[in-house]
């Protein structure tokens, strides 16, 4: 019925319309346009192709009066083209043509040319927050909601019950702000935070899990989603669907950030015309508050202009552009900057200000703003400059040479020469006393030698011209005695003990030098000494000839880069080598000893196996097996002299590859007399040609087999046999006791073999022996007479009565809260308490109750605290175990009603002697028309739930306490049916109807014939 009378009503209108859309889309003709200039155009129109219907209308328009309000856009006739006289699908098509011949290369360089051109306006804070690309801001929305957010119509939850019960379900908050199920009947928990509503989403699935079973309540990915409006200052103002976990700071990203003259210190949110709440940028960016500001459907985000904008240069740790509202002063600007640097300069600061004419700058002092806690006003626009301290240390003066503490020191008013000796701990002994130098400077660019004489400063301290004045910057040189003297060392190198260089003295001979470098090594090669000499003016004479007693020992001379270079061979017994105490040295002699080995190359030995220290060792040509053995700490006890294995060098050609290990090494196996220091095979037997030694041991060829010790020691595992391995044996390897261990109750479990009558060997399974000991068992020498045999298993027991501490926690209502350790494996809630100080004066016993930890979840104990008081050791007093929580919280002295009620989430004060259930539901407006009474139930304090019991239609509620939650059930929704369904019910009902009425009839007519 309603789609024709639609057509009949728009078809007519849009006949209408369809002529006066034509008509405006050809070009007005502007007043003033004579009809011979309109022919000569229809002309010039026709031969341009311009259809003959537009021509017409252009015609018309010419004789029609002109208008009274023209537009000022209108075409002039001597323009009108066949471009003016296109249709609008024409001028769309001829825009995209223009777009698609456009360079996007010139278009971008004309943008940056336009940007070229614009002033730069630095950004304030806060604004380049929104200008970078990867910013991550805008993902907080995809992550669990904080504990402060609100539900609402849309959020889902995501419910998991496992254990012992097994429950999935996904629940969404129903318009009316409840969830429903079957079991839990309804919930409502729109308006509750993210926290509070878990908290009372688990608490009513404990009612029917088991205690055994775990949940978990999430808020699911499906999350509701809100319109939100955003204005002002924005890039892109307008409407935006974005979901509710959103904050107002991450829906600013949704319209790309603000604009540069947008405030970032007053953004409102406005909801149902008023403002909720002020969004301060600042906060977040600044002062670090990370409390989210959630938004709610139809809010309105509105950006307004900046404020005052003041920008700060200079000494201070973030110099940049902020805005400030109009109550803030100058030390607001310096928090936001973060405060000063330590080169500020605080006694001359300056402000740059526009005055009404011109552009000011004023001076002030930051530093008696800052001790006097003065307030500086600034204006928009201001711009503030911190300048820095000038670096340099100005009031100096500094000595140097033969003091005993040269350095820079403070320059001090009327201070003379003498009196900076005396604070540079006075001259040294070698000091140079007749004359020195005061390095002044005259004028910046200029300076001067001043002598002086030290000795006559010192002995007239009065006199001005023996001991000047200092002045700042002055600098006082004292020379040394040796600054006059060259130092002539001779410097040895090579095989000596202490190689170095020493200080030269007259008639000093080459056996001197050896003396004072400790001696030759041994490793020295007497034939292979070198004294060299640098060529210098003093050294170009005689020196390049031997004298008659240095011919007897230098074997030859020569000029090398400029050294003479002497070969010397002396005798290996050189202390008794005469002819060295005629080689005299020079303050230009380097000595070098060279080694028996700098022209050999150097071989090494890989000793391994059954040795106290294998590694990789050096060896010469004279080198043995038994000096090899030495360098490796000897032989093992364990080691086989027998199987010694010799792995040679072999050349390329001399390899076999079938024998060989690898094919790399010739293998020979050796053996040594018992006592393998007083062997003759091993100290004639050079090791030259060797490449890897390996010393096989006793047990290499024998498995004894493996034990095992468990329990509680400090290495636990399985360990080779050894030969008479006894059980402290054992206990040593596998590293002691634990500090739990039980000491008196040692396992020895043995299998073991036994003949029977017939001498047939019968296994026993396992043979068990218990060994005590003391804590001090490595004293203990029983342990050395229990031997232990192949596949013996040792077990080590924890002492019963050993027990780490275990703390328990107690917080609330208490007078010393806090962790405790438990005195007693059985501790209970009573002693907990009056170890705490007992109970205070406002706390709600009844309201106590224990947070357990079970399986990694943290699960709520209900508990009756007050009964466990009044009786200690009472079944109601529990005993603690390790990690549990006694939270005793304030009494409320309140009675919360939610559900169908008229006015739920009410809280009621509770009244001493008022138990009765209807008498709070009365407060909260009574019951709803709905209500299922039977199953109101009520949660009290310490967690434990009642309901509503019916006997016979009478319905009792249980009593109410203080802190109790009243939950007032609400009746389930019956099913609806279909139009057709319904129709089929009421055509039975009214033939079930018809049928009852005529059997009464007939009834009637029998019983009265």
């Amino acid at each position: 019925m309603r789609d024709p009378l639609r057509a009949r009503i728009f078809l007519p209108l849009l006949f209408i319309l369809l002529p006066i859309w034509a008509k405006a889309q050809v070009p007005q003709l502007p007043p003033g346009v004579q009809v011979q200039d309109l022919q000569q155009r229809k002309e010039e129109l026709i031969k341009q192709g311009v259809p003959p219907e537009q021509i017409e209308e252009y015609l018309k328009q010419a004789n029609s009066p002109p208008a009274t309000n023209q537009s000022p856009q209108a075409v002039p006739a001597d323009t009108l083209t066949t471009d003016s006289l296109s249709t609008p699908q024409q001028e769309v098509q001829k825009e995209q043509e223009k777009e698609e011949d456009t360079d996007p290369e010139e278009v971008k360089d004309q943008e940056e040319e336009i940007q070229d051109l614009e002033p730069a306006i630095p950004p304030i804070y806060g604004h380049e927050l929104f200008d970078t690309p990867d910013i991550q801001f805008q993902k907080a929305q995809s992550l669990l909601p904080p504990a402060s957010y609100r539900i609402g119509p849309g959020d889902q939850f995501a419910i998991t019950v496992w254990g012992q019960d097994n429950v999935t379900e996904s629940l969404s908050v129903q318009p009316d702000g409840s969830i429903y199920t079957q079991t839990l009947g309804k919930v409502y928990v729109a308006g509750l935070t993210y926290e509070r509503a878990q908290a009372l989403i688990i608490s009513r699935y404990k009612r029917f899990i088991s205690r055994s079973s775990s949940i978990e309540v999430v808020l699911g990915q499906n999350r509701r989603t809100i319109h939100v409006n955003i204005v002002g200052m924005v890039n892109r103002p307008g409407t935006y669907e974005i979901a509710a976990t959103t904050s107002a700071f991450n829906a600013l990203f949704e319209a790309q950030g603000i604009q540069e003259i947008g405030s970032v210190r007053e953004i409102y949110i406005k909801r149902n015309g008023r403002t909720a709440q002020v969004l301060d940028l600042y906060d977040y960016l600044i002062g670090g508050d990370d409390d989210p500001v959630f938004l709610e459907n139809n809010d309105l985000i509105l950006v307004p202009v900046q404020q005052k904008v003041v920008e700060i240069q200079g000494s201070v740790k973030r110099p940049q552009r902020y805005e400030l509202t109009y109550e803030e002063d100058l030390n607001a600007l310096l928090s936001f900057a973060g405060g000063l640097t330590y080169e500020a300069l605080l006694s001359n600061a300056q402000i740059v200000r526009l005055g009404e004419v011109k552009e000011e700058l004023i001076d002030f002092n930051l530093g008696a703003y800052l001790k006097e806690k003065k307030s500086l006003r600034l204006d928009d626009g201001d711009e503030v400059r911190i300048k820095s301290l000038r670096r340099g240390i100005k009031n100096w003066v500094e000595i140097e040479g033969a003091v005993n503490y040269p350095d820079t020191y403070e320059v001090l008013s009327g201070e003379r020469l003498a009196d900076l000796i005396d604070r540079a701990g006075g001259m040294l002994e070698d000091a140079f006393y007749d004359r020195g130098y005061i390095v002044r400077l005259m004028t910046p660019t200029e300076l001067a030698y001043l002598p002086v004489s030290f000795s006559q400063a010192l002995d007239t301290p009065l006199d001005s011209l023996s001991n000047p004045f200092l002045k700042r910057y002055d600098k006082i040189l004292v020379f040394s005695l040796k600054d006059f003297t060259e130092e002539k060392t001779i410097q040895v190198t090579g095989e000596v003990r202490k190689a170095g260089a020493f200080p030269m003295s007259p008639n000093m001979t080459l056996k001197d030098l050896f003396y004072l470098a400790g001696g030759l090594k041994e490793s020295a090669d007497i034939n292979h000494i070198e004294l060299s000499t640098t060529i210098t003016s003093q050294t170009s004479g005689d020196a390049l000839s031997p004298t008659d007693e240095e011919e007897a020992s230098v074997d030859s001379i020569n000029i090398l880069g400029g050294k003479i270079v002497k070969r010397i061979a002396i005798a290996r017994d050189w202390e008794n080598d005469n002819t060295l105490d005629t080689l005299l040295l020079s303050g230009y002699n380097h000595v070098k000893v060279y080694s028996r080995y700098d022209f050999t190359y150097d071989k090494q030995v890989i000793v391994e196996g059954a040795v106290n220290s294998p590694g990789t060792f050096t060896i010469t040509p004279q080198t043995t097996l038994k000096d090899l053995f030495y360098q490796a700490g000897g032989l093992k006890e364990t080691a086989d002299g027998n199987y010694i294995d010799l792995y040679e060098r072999l050349e390329i050609d001399k390899l076999d590859i079938r024998n060989n290990e690898q094919g790399l090494k010739n293998v020979n196996r050796i053996s040594l007399e018992a006592d393998w220091q007083e062997s003759l095979l091993a100290d004639t037997l050079k090791v030259r040609d060797l490449e890897k030694i390996h010393v096989y041991s006793k047990h290499d060829f024998v498995f004894l087999g493996e034990v095992q010790i468990k329990g509680l020691v400090r290495k636990p595992g399985t360990y080779q046999l050894r030969p008479n391995m006894s059980l402290k044996d054992l206990l040593f390897q596998a590293g002691g006791f634990q500090l739990e261990a039980d000491h008196s109750q040692i396992e020895l479990t043995r299998v073991i073999e036994k003949e029977d009558a017939t001498g047939k060997i019968v296994p026993i399974i396992i043979e068990k022996q218990v060994i005590g000991t003391t804590q001090f068992w490595r004293e203990d020498s029983t342990l050395d007479n229990v031997y232990i045999n192949t596949y013996d298993q040792v077990f080590v027991r924890k002492n019963i009565d050993f027990e780490f501490q275990e703390s328990v926690f107690i917080q609330g209502e208490v007078h010393i809260p806090g962790e405790y350790n438990k005195l007693a494996k059985d501790e209970r809630l009573s002693s907990l308490v009056q170890r705490a100080g007992n109970y205070t004066n406002i706390a709600d016993l009844k309201g106590a109750y224990m947070e357990r930890v079970i399986n990694g979840e943290v699960i709520e104990i209900a508990i009756r605290l007050d009964k466990a008081l009044r009786r200690p050791g009472g079944r109601y007093d529990i005993s603690l175990l390790k990690g549990d929580r006694l939270i005793l919280p304030p009494r409320l002295e309140i009675v919360m009603v939610v559900g169908n009620v008229l006015q739920p989430g009410t809280a009621v004060q509770y009244e001493p002697g008022k138990q009765k259930f209807n008498y709070y539901v009365d407060l909260a407006g009574g019951f709803d028309a709905k209500t299922k009474r039977k199953r109101c139930t009520v949660r009290y304090p310490d967690g434990r739930f009642r309901r509503a019991k019916s006997f016979m239609g009478i319905i009792s509620y249980p009593s109410i306490e203080q802190g109790c939650v009243i939950n007032v059930a609400r009746k389930p929704e019956k099913e609806k049916r279909s139009d057709e369904e319904r129709n089929k019910l009421d055509m039975e009902e009214v033939v079930a109807g018809m049928t009852a009425i005529l059997t009464v009839v007939l009834l009637i007519q029998r019983i009265n014939p």
